[in-house]
């Protein structure tokens, strides 16, 4: 084999090198541009929610119910715009556990106590956090009756 087909030969082996370097860049590329073309959330809203999906307003429980927090993403700016799917996964806190727990997972709210407390719901994914306040009310007597008995 000469020095020259040894050079052809070598150039060859690179050039393969290089445009294998080349097209997984472009695969890199093509990831990026398809996720940055992707809707961005620019928003989230929480709502109190009872067990039939209809939204409590003001989200007023009786201590011992329940009721679910909803977490939900925008394209636009304070709740409008398109609904997104969160990017991670959505946790919940209360501001205080001695008047309605929340679920960090699923978002159930139990009232525990009479008061207020607020129920944040967070995407760990983009740190988009929105919050909703729960009132506690405790059981009143809607009725009563009276019964008299003869000594």
């Amino acid at each position: 084999m000469t020095d020259w087909e040894k050079l052809e030969v070598y150039d060859l082996g690179m050039i393969r090198n290089a445009a294998g370097r080349i097209a997984s860049a472009i695969e890199e590329l093509v990831e990026l541009l398809t996720r940055l073309s992707e809707p961005r959330a620019q928003s989230a809203t929480l709502q109190i929610q009872d067990s039939k999906g209809n939204k409590i307003m003001p989200a007023t429980l009786t201590i011992g119910a329940t009721a679910t927090a909803v977490f939900q993403e925008w394209s636009g700016l304070n709740g409008t715009g398109a609904k997104l799917p969160p990017v991670g996964a959505v946790s919940f806190t209360s501001s205080d556990p001695a008047i309605a727990t929340v679920d960090a997972t699923s978002g159930l709210v139990t009232a525990v106590g009479p008061g207020t407390a607020t129920i944040t719901g967070t995407d760990a994914g983009n740190g988009l956090t929105a919050s909703d306040v729960v009132s506690d009310t405790p059981l009143t007597a809607q009725s009563a009756t009276l019964q008299i008995t003869a000594n």
